[in-house]
């Protein structure tokens, strides 16, 4: 039993030596924390790197409009494709869309300042008779347009000329 105390009392003194080599300040364990805490604060705050969002541009290229765009895109036209124009002439402001009680109407604000031979016809065919085009009458108008656009989109010239824009 002597031999167990004196075991025991033996391990006590080792173990205050070991718990004394191990008693710091508070300052030094603060120090301590703060040299081990200050680098993971900082890398949350400015190391992590943001999430990348995908952006959705509503714009075709410079230099082609939403028919041209769609018609490289697919390698050929439908008429939905088509109709986009309509919508590109009223982002430029060259029409305005006005509601009456039976659909639409589609008014020709300004003259369309263009190169673009296939824009300029469908233009003309919008409003071949006024600068005012009923929803009756853009059915009957945007056939032959949609012919027009057709056919001019299907020359190896403008099929050139569109992929050397759109590069």
């Amino acid at each position: 039993m002597k031999a167990l105390m004196m075991l025991v009392i033996e391990n006590k003194k080792e173990i205050d030596v070991i718990s004394g080599l191990f008693d710091y300040s508070l300052g030094v364990k603060l120090i301590f924390l703060l040299v081990i805490l200050t680098p993971i604060i900082l890398w949350f705050i400015f190391g992590k790197n943001s999430s990348f969002s995908k952006t959705l541009s509503t714009y075709p290229p410079k230099g082609l409009n939403s028919v041209e765009l769609a018609y490289l895109y697919k390698g050929f036209l439908t008429p939905k494709d088509a109709g986009s124009i309509i919508l590109y002439f009223a982002n430029r402001g060259v029409i305005t869309f006005k509601e009456e009680k039976k659909g639409f109407k589609l008014i020709k604000v300004k003259e369309l300042g263009t190169e673009k031979r296939m824009e300029r016809a469908v233009m003309a065919n919008l409003f071949l008779i006024d600068k005012e085009t009923t929803e009756k009458e853009l059915k009957t108008y945007f056939i032959k347009s949609y012919k027009d656009i057709d056919a001019s989109l299907d020359t190896d010239e403008t099929k050139i000329k569109m992929f050397l824009n759109s590069t």
